[in-house]
């Protein structure tokens, strides 16, 4: 004699349907704010009057969007490489032309007359004076995006200076002398505190090489 199968028990801490059922009959706003959380994340299709939604293109939209923000990252990478690459060709031509000079003559006028080009920078300015008073900061390299220290060395030209590099050097047989060099750029983001400094700090360490063997 067969037995009709057992119906599985309701696991006690789960509600059942009819327990469903009732929470819902008596807390309508719970469709308001499960529509309203959903049509948040949902592409411009979701249909206000019948509350439909269709999940795939849900799900193509948020793929797109993925897709999306990958492409702009990838570009703003690719921008970044690029603008690397340029400053490396940039600060090696300009060591090269360093090693080259023979006098401090040469060196000055190469300085002020052909590193702005070289640089891409609007214009270079040497500070030999031991006396003038650098801020006291860690960094051997200061950037600024908002030009305020050192603006009155720019001169003439610091009206159309967005932004700057200071590359602090030390010279002479025991290093004990200061000079500075001023980079002063028209784009108010061609320097900014956030960027890389290694490639500045090699042309600092040339520069300070070649100003202790010619004074």
């Amino acid at each position: 004699m067969t037995q009709n199968p057992k119906k599985p028990k309701q696991p006690q801490n789960e509600p059942n349907y009819d327990t469903i059922k009732q929470w819902l009959i008596k807390n309508p706003e719970y469709f308001c704010d499960i529509c309203t959380l959903i049509g948040e994340h949902s592409p411009p299709r979701f249909n206000t009057e019948t509350n439909i939604i269709d999940m795939q293109q849900v799900a193509l939209h948020r793929m797109r969007k993925e897709i999306s923000h990958k492409q702009s990252r990838e570009k703003q990478l690719l921008r970044a490489a690029k603008e690397n690459i340029l400053s490396q060709g940039r600060i090696h031509k300009a060591v090269l032309c360093v090693l080259e000079i023979s006098s401090l003559k040469s060196l000055l006028s190469f300085v002020s007359r052909d590193l702005p080009n070289i640089l891409n920078v609007r214009t270079v300015i040497l500070k030999l004076d031991s006396t003038v008073k650098v801020p006291k900061l860690k960094n051997r390299v200061i950037l600024q995006s908002g030009v305020t220290w050192p603006r009155e060395f720019f001169e003439n030209n610091a009206e159309n200076i967005g932004s700057c590099a200071c590359l602090r050097l030390k010279y002479g047989t025991d290093r004990k002398k200061n000079a500075f060099l001023l980079l002063g750029a028209t784009e108010p983001d061609a320097f900014h505190p956030s960027q890389g400094t290694d490639l500045l700090n090699f042309f600092a360490d040339v520069l300070e090489i070649s100003l202790s063997q010619w004074i």
